[in-house]
């Protein structure tokens, strides 16, 4: 959760990779590159970001979510 510069709130964001690739008889056979977008669940607001960022916030959320008990 961080403040979105669309909205100018606390808001969780949804990040979406695309991935290009090179096809041979519509069959995807070498990946040619990835970018990927930051998605504001608040207001919408798109924004391009780097992959090892993203990388980087997901895998810090994985792990605040493991270091939390579950729900009883």
């Amino acid at each position: 959760m961080h403040a979105c510069p669309g909205c100018r709130q606390n808001a969780y964001f949804t990040y979406v990779r695309f991935s290009n690739w090179f096809t041979l008889f519509f069959i995807p056979c070498i990946p040619l590159g990835s970018n990927t977008t930051a998605l504001c669940n608040m207001c919408g607001f798109q924004q391009p970001v780097q992959n090892a960022w993203a990388d980087q916030a997901l895998r810090a959320e994985a792990q605040r979510l493991a270091a939390t008990p579950p729900y009883r």
